[in-house]
């Protein structure tokens, strides 16, 4: 009696392969974003602890710190209010902070790899224009990109309130096509083509009966046939 050999064709292990491979994908795709995301949330306790010192700083003498005062990141020029200055978890290069003239606020600011983080458009910042403090703040470090997250003294705004402000995405509002569909009483109506719409009075018409029943009923009574 002759063997029958069991295996697998050539088909199915390229269906395999195909499998295996988009799963590795998928996976490095997620591990890549929770590394960003487990970065971004040391860069947020990283200015929470200096804004902290900061305003014990401030308590202490009234004003806040110079402007280059973390610029050595590292070291411990905040000494007693903070042990070490952090640096960016990354990049291993100082945070960005904008001292007013007269020292009395404050901007702490830090790029987060993670663009789509609610905290960037709560704080009035956003993902193309940043906070805005992109030229003063290279004045001070050299940055990658722009900063889009921060801290700031309670007094003044993170982002530069001369930041055009975002348009709001406008509402299409559908224009009729002149036809032989309208409202009366609420309800749409089909009018033959020789009994015109306009001869009736009707100060809104349809070509569509779709966007005539879905009008009608929330349309004012301004807008009904009489």
């Amino acid at each position: 009696m002759e063997k029958k050999h069991s295996g697998f064709t050539l088909i199915e292990v390229m269906i395999v392969v195909a499998i295996i491979g988009l799963l590795s994908v998928l996976g490095f795709m997620s591990w890549r974003n929770q590394i960003a995301k487990s970065q971004d949330a040391l860069r947020k306790k990283d200015l929470q602890r200096i804004s902290i010192a900061f305003e014990d700083y401030f308590n202490d003498n009234a004003y806040y710190p110079n402007g280059d005062i973390i610029a050595n990141c590292g070291g411990d020029e905040l000494a007693p209010y903070l042990g070490t200055i952090p640096c960016d978890p990354v990049y291993s290069t100082p945070y960005c902070y904008l001292a007013s003239g007269d020292l009395r606020s404050y901007r702490l600011l830090t790029t987060l790899g993670n663009l789509d983080d609610p905290s960037i458009a709560d704080l009035g910042c956003s993902s193309s224009e940043f906070c805005g403090w992109e030229e003063e703040c290279n004045a001070v470090v050299d940055t990658r990109s722009g900063y889009n997250f921060g801290f700031a003294s309670l007094n003044i705004p993170l982002a530069d309130p001369t930041l055009p402000a975002p348009s709001p995405t406008p509402t299409p509002t559908a224009t009729p096509d002149p036809g032989n569909y309208a409202c009366q009483s609420y309800v749409c109506n089909n009018y033959f083509p020789d009994d015109p719409i306009v001869d009736r009075g009707c100060p809104i018409s349809f070509s569509n009966e779709v966007e005539c029943e879905a009008y009608c009923p929330t349309a004012s009574a301004e807008m009904q046939c009489p």
